[in-house]
């Protein structure tokens, strides 16, 4: 209803919202009283066909400070990845670490170096009743469907600490200076794109364009990211960035670049370009605006 006065008013209203691919399975009733929406994941465009509501499909919004609009240099050999730890980035990052002979992998974010080796169990409410719980599951199979239901009842007896192999390379969160510096200035910076989901079988995940593949170029990365379905709408693959199919491609690709300096360069200089000239905050909401408008 206040959406509905707004527009009576003659002002258009504009819905964003990610993560579309990873909540939803058909889209809420809501989304559909918007004039447009915009919608940054190209595997949730069937969505909004099939619902029938306005929609156009433009990158994640991000904005980095013109200080940091600059083409740095290498700054160390690593191969850095940013970002807190969760089973499928466990699962493949393991996978590259196994391969031989070894790269110079560095993983920064929360869990990953936790005294423990692994994150701590959740506490369960003292209210949380045998009643409350039938209730949660019976609206999880409602909502979520019979399938991934049995899926989360057998991965939450898995454990996913922080495997041997990786706790040597692993470090704490980065301050936000550091994290600049280490996504500009490492030798090749990851992107990992597949998510946890009960909706898909563990070893086989689904996967979207995330907020990432457009912030790392931006700070003018040589980024290689995990490929999923669209990101070759957004850059010319393997000349603006490059992208990795699984664990033993993405080691494949390591190596090349390892190999080829003038090679990343050219992916820093032209991801950079591409980013800030075309997936930048004012040209999508210049593009949103014409939509609407007319």
């Amino acid at each position: 209803s206040a959406i509905r006065e707004i527009q009576r008013m003659g002002i258009p209203c504009v819905n964003f919202f990610c993560d579309h691919v990873r909540e939803f399975r058909k889209l809420p009733d809501e989304f559909g009283a918007f004039n447009n929406n915009w919608v940054p994941e190209y595997k949730a465009v069937k969505l909004y066909t099939d619902a029938g509501y306005p929609f156009i499909n433009l990158p994640m919004p991000m904005w980095v400070e013109p200080k940091y609009r600059v083409l740095r240099e290498e700054a160390n050999r690593q191969i850095t990845f940013i970002g807190s730890k969760d089973m499928q980035r466990i699962l493949l990052l393991e996978r590259l670490a196994k391969q031989e002979p070894a790269i110079p992998l560095a993983i920064y974010g929360a869990g990953w170096n936790d005294s423990d080796n692994g994150a701590q169990p959740s506490e369960i409410p003292p209210d949380y009743t045998l009643k409350k719980k039938i209730k949660f599951n019976k609206d999880f199979i409602r909502n979520q469907g019979i399938a991934p239901f049995i899926r989360k009842i057998k991965y939450r007896k898995m454990t996913f600490g922080t495997p041997a192999l990786l706790n040597a390379k692993t470090h704490c969160s980065p301050t936000f200076e550091t994290y600049n510096e280490l996504i500009a200035g490492s030798m090749i910076s990851l992107g990992i794109n597949r998510y946890e989901s009960f909706h898909y079988p563990i070893y086989k995940p689904n996967s979207y364009s995330r907020l990432r593949d457009i912030e790392a170029p931006m700070l003018g990365a040589c980024y290689l990211t995990e490929y999923t379905e669209g990101l070759e709408e957004l850059y010319d693959l393997d000349n603006e960035i490059m992208a990795y199919l699984d664990a033993e491609d993405l080691y494949m690709k390591i190596k090349q670049l390892q190999a080829d300096p003038a090679k990343r360069k050219s992916l820093k200089m032209h991801g950079q370009k591409k980013a800030l000239g075309k997936h930048n905050i004012p040209s999508s909401l210049n593009i949103i605006l014409q939509r609407v408008i007319h």
